[in-house]
């Protein structure tokens, strides 16, 4: 235990190792969603769900081990929602749908050439650079994007928001004891907590809610298990590539930039909240937390799985 102290450098930080795994335990049940959303997604472009299912929690433990040995960082990973989207919408869509078409096995080679050449830039220092360069506006609003993202997503699926062809959005129902009730009761409690200074109420109120739910029959206990496989595991299509080279490159400056942004946006928000951003404005180690997060993407492409990108969640880890 006292290597595991020195070697993350915890007393110094002013913090405990309880602490610490309180703040672990809380960003990984903030943003287990995806361990389900992931499969759920994929699987619209023909990925089978339990390959992809073990793909994303095999390549996010990889990536979050990279960023917490290499980086020291508290930045979880793991494949990004709205890269999700783009991969299975849009890179393996159907033209019909306005995609481009290609099989989800050519869009891993896309998603594994796009993290590759972060990877070089990374090694090269070229990504801290453009971290200094981009204005502080720029890299303070990107954080807060992703958060409204992030949070809208929660209000679709909890039920709180729904689709309105009026007016794109309107309220969901609490005429009855549903999601929807649920998730408002969640998220009071969590800030009532969070207000009260209670120590890892972020946990306590995911949890509580989760077990309201799981008693209340809101979350059905799972009816079958997940048949786990292998299947896209090193699944990568290359030549597809090469026969449609002018719509894969616009394909992997696509992921290129949704990840850049992505992670700046997300080393910024949680760097400054965690106290890492100096006076200067630069993240000590920025170097090493962006190879960590571009060799967690190829990790993912191997496995079977899009974009793997630092979460924003970190945030509740922190706090």
């Amino acid at each position: 235990m006292e290597g595991v102290k020195r070697f993350f450098g915890v007393e110094e930080a002013g913090s405990t190792v309880s602490r610490e795994v309180v703040g672990g335990l809380t960003t990984f049940a903030t943003m287990s969603y995806i361990v389900f959303v992931q499969p759920t997604v994929l699987a619209a472009c023909g990925m089978p769900f339990g390959s992809v299912l073990l793909a994303t929690c095999l390549s996010s433990a990889a990536a979050c081990i990279l960023m917490g040995v290499v980086a020291k960082y508290p930045f979880a990973l793991a494949p990004g929602m709205g890269e999700n989207f783009l991969f299975a919408f849009t890179v393996c869509g159907t033209a019909a749908m306005g995609g481009m078409g290609f099989s989800w096995q050519a869009g891993l080679a896309i998603v594994l050439i796009s993290g590759a050449i972060f990877l070089v830039l990374s090694l090269f220092g070229a990504r801290e650079k453009l971290l200094d360069v981009l204005p502080d506006c720029l890299k303070n609003a990107i954080g807060p994007a992703i958060g409204m993202f992030i949070a809208f997503i929660g209000l679709q699926w909890g039920g709180v928001v729904v689709h309105s062809p009026a007016t794109m959005v309107a309220l969901g129902s609490f005429s009855h004891w549903g999601p929807a009730l649920l998730t408002v009761i969640g998220v009071l409690a969590i800030a009532a907590m969070m207000a009260l200074n209670v120590r890892g109420g972020i946990l306590i109120g995911i949890l509580a809610t989760t077990a309201l739910a799981v008693i209340t029959g809101v979350i059905p206990w799972p009816e079958q298990s997940v048949d786990f496989s292998a299947e896209t595991f090193f699944s990568l299509n290359f030549g597809e590539l090469a026969a449609n080279w002018h719509r894969a490159l616009v394909a992997i400056l696509l992921f290129f930039f949704l990840d850049l942004f992505d992670t700046v946006g997300t080393l910024v928000g949680v760097g400054k909240q965690a106290g890492f951003i100096g006076d200067d404005g630069k993240l000590p180690r920025a170097g090493r937390a962006f190879a960590s997060d571009a060799a967690g993407t190829c990790i993912g492409a191997l496995c079977g799985t899009s974009t793997v990108t630092s979460y924003i969640e970190s945030a509740t880890g922190v706090a």
